[in-house]
């Protein structure tokens, strides 16, 4: 007869700890450059590209809070295109920015997916650009032990998504159950649905604004001598940035753990408190899956 919470194995803790210290001795992608960061001191604004996932393997919290602390700008934009990542880095990105005394505005550049989507929620102002999307699902995690383990780890798991639940609805409006239920189908936005939805305010569409022709600086003079290129500047080599990551391979990770490979593949998303039909087509997904990874 069992009694209590069965022990797990010396071996397999030795085993699980070798893994992690192996895991923590890797050599970390370069994080210079993982956050970009702009100021403009005429218009008292600062530009923060993050365009990476979230966490050990992108754009840690720490990375992300010592550079907005460094930002003492009235105006934050922060351009997003992001697969999210870690729960708890996003979250406390998010709150960074919130605390933050400057105004907050974002604008979904790409896809604003996962943990990525409540970071957006952040802003004072969301705008999705052109083409963009947003994702929002419930939280993600591996658990290795006995079957107390597991429900130690689902019910962590469910407090995690219950209070990322709730975040949506601060935002949107409606009942966190109901932003749940969502988060449970994988529920994606095009531009325009997140604004319906609540959780952006402006969706971007159209072409780019041309400059009026009365204001754009005189032509040259056709009679003017054309500018010789200078003779130490080397051509471009075409095979310099072939060690740059194409960004399909940087979230190639981040896509296989979602049910479906972008809004094009997902159902439309419905008002909250109606439970979405799920229909999920594995074949449709592998193959559209590898038609984006290989365009």
């Amino acid at each position: 007869m069992v009694t209590g919470r069965a022990s797990v194995p010396g071996r397999l803790v030795s085993e699980v700890w070798q893994h992690l210290r192996a895991r923590d001795e890797r050599p970390r992608p370069p994080v210079a450059s993982r956050v970009r960061v702009v100021a403009n001191a005429e218009t008292d604004t600062t530009r923060i590209d993050l365009m990476d996932e979230i966490g050990y393997w992108g754009t840690t919290a720490q990375t992300f809070v010592d550079e907005l602390l460094a930002i003492d700008s009235s105006v934050i934009e922060l351009h997003v295109n992001s697969p999210g990542g870690d729960v708890f880095d996003g979250l406390a990105i998010m709150n960074a920015l919130a605390d933050h005394p400057a105004t907050v505005n974002v604008v979904v550049d790409g896809m604003a997916a996962s943990a990525a989507s409540y970071i957006a929620m952040a802003g004072d102002s969301v705008k999705m650009n052109r083409g963009s999307q947003l994702m929002i699902h419930d939280a993600l995690g591996f658990c290795v032990g006995n079957a107390a383990d597991m429900e130690e780890m689902k019910a962590l798991l469910d407090r995690i998504s219950d209070t990322i639940a709730g975040i949506y609805a601060d935002r949107a409006g409606g009942k966190a159950d109901d932003w749940r239920e969502l988060m449970r189908a994988e529920t994606w936005y095009s531009a325009t649905e997140a604004v319906d939805a609540g959780l952006a305010d402006e969706a971007v569409s159209g072409p780019k604004n041309t400059p009026d022709p009365d204001e754009e600086d005189d032509p040259a003079d056709p009679t003017e001598d054309p500018e010789e290129p200078a003779e130490d500047d080397p051509p471009a080599d075409p095979e310099e940035d072939d060690d740059e990551p194409v960004p399909a391979d940087r979230f190639r990770t981040a896509y296989e753990r979602f049910l479906y490979a972008g809004r094009a593949q997902a159902p439309a998303p419905p008002t909250p408190g109606k439970r979405p039909e799920f229909q999920f087509d594995p074949d449709a997904f592998r193959a559209a899956f590898k038609e984006g990874m290989t365009s």
